[in-house]
């Protein structure tokens, strides 16, 4: 139930994100709509980034998932974003998360690889 939640909650973060990509612009104007994406990736983002998602149960979700806001991270430039994906995949790289990494399942592995590609 914690993931379905989560996976909602990233999920619509995405769609919030996605739009101005979508559109071709990154350039948003509105300070509230900036305000807007900041207070849900807080809320959304971060947080999830703060679990490890390397897991049976989460790789190829987060993998999924967490694309577009890596995306986003990069193509604003913005630095506490990028340094919260950084946070995540140095903690990935750790050898007691690599010996559970090693053991999942093959398409779920490549996926979650993906991403930190």
């Amino acid at each position: 139930m914690r993931l379905l939640k989560k996976s909602i909650i990233i999920l619509s973060l995405i769609i919030l994100i996605s739009i101005p990509i979508i559109i071709g612009t990154l350039n948003i104007r509105k300070k509230n709509e900036i305000v807007n994406i900041d207070n849900s990736w807080k809320n959304t983002i971060s947080v999830i980034l703060g679990d490890n998602l390397w897991s049976e149960e989460n790789a190829y979700d987060s993998g999924h998932y967490l694309m577009i806001p890596l995306h986003y991270a990069f193509k604003t430039k913005n630095k506490n974003k990028i340094n919260e994906f950084d946070e995540f995949f140095q903690r990935f790289l750790l050898k007691k998360s690599q010996e559970e990494f090693i053991k999942l399942e093959t398409l779920n592995k490549l996926h979650f690889l993906y991403l930190t590609s």
